[in-house]
């Protein structure tokens, strides 16, 4: 679905993971090597959980792109889970 199609796609992809130094520079080196660009980003903390919720606006190009990224997503450590929100 979508290889084909001409064209990219505004996204947002949210991130959950645990706080830790190096977190977001992971998670932006890995949106980098795939080549994906970051229009924008929001995040903010659960200070009780120790948790960082991070939503990421991205321009893919087609949705095997975005399926492809969020099993890269889940896999840097301390990662919890990465959905497509809109």
């Amino acid at each position: 679905m979508g290889g084909g199609v001409v064209g990219s796609y505004n996204l947002t992809l949210r991130v959950t993971a645990l706080e830790r130094t190096g977190l977001l520079k992971d998670i932006t080196s890995l949106l980098a090597n795939e080549k994906v660009r970051v229009s924008g980003m929001k995040s903010r903390m659960d200070y009780k959980k120790q948790l960082v919720i991070m939503d990421f606006e991205l321009e893919v190009l087609n949705t095997d792109i975005l399926t492809k990224l969020i099993t890269r997503v889940d896999q840097v450590r301390d990662v919890i889970g990465a959905q497509r929100l809109s």
